[in-house]
């Protein structure tokens, strides 16, 4: 799929999971950072009925360069992708480091409605998702809106998914509860809800 924006594309995949199931660390998004080959795509599989469909969202200029390579007309060089890649050279990074691989494994990528990545360990929850945010955002959290539906906080999120949070208005009192820290898996959620309950104690003593 070709697109003209970089937004397009993630507004697409977000899209696309919403109207087929994502499969779980299929994911790969490399449109912003580019791969070690220098490919710049999100790739993705859904699963369509009986059947498996693997999905690459690129825009069209990245296409060019995505055929031709560095050759390709008009096609401008990153700086920040250099930049980066020679730092890892430097730092003597590995593409191919076990331990690399293994947290990438055991980690997922959701997306906000307006296409910005965020980085959860596996298992987490809309609520994990809250607090990632903003902390304020997790305590005041009422609902989550996943691929366009309405679920509860203690959801599983899921690789590619995209989330939107509602909570309630400001100046309202936090609707953090006790039960929350069954619920949320990372330990910024964990943490802050467990200051929250800590400081209604306190006040009730």
């Amino acid at each position: 799929i070709q697109v003209d924006r970089t937004m397009d594309a993630y507004l697409g995949l977000g899209l696309l999971h919403g109207l087929f199931a994502p499969i779980p660390g299929k994911l790969r998004d490399h449109l912003n950072v580019a791969s070690k080959f220098g490919y710049q795509a999100l790739k993705t599989s859904i699963q369509a009925g009986e059947y498996r469909i693997r999905v690459e969202i690129t825009t069209r200029k990245l296409a060019r360069f995505n055929d031709a390579g560095v050759l390709a007309p008009g096609f401008e060089f990153r700086k920040t992708n250099f930049q980066a890649l020679m730092r890892s050279l430097l730092e003597g990074e590995s593409a191919f480091d076990a331990e690399s691989l293994r947290l990438a494994s055991a980690s997922i990528q959701v997306y906000t409605p307006r296409g910005q990545m965020r980085t959860l360990p596996e298992g987490s929850s809309a609520l994990d998702f809250a607090f990632d945010i903003h902390e304020e955002l997790g305590l005041r959290a009422l609902r989550a809106r996943i691929n366009g539906h309405t679920r509860l906080l203690k959801a599983r999120l899921m690789d590619g998914d995209q989330v939107a949070i509602e909570a309630v208005e400001a100046g309202a009192p936090p609707t953090a509860l006790p039960k929350w820290l069954e619920w949320a898996v990372t330990p910024k959620a964990r943490n802050a809800i467990r200051r929250y309950l800590r400081s209604r104690v306190k006040e009730g003593a």
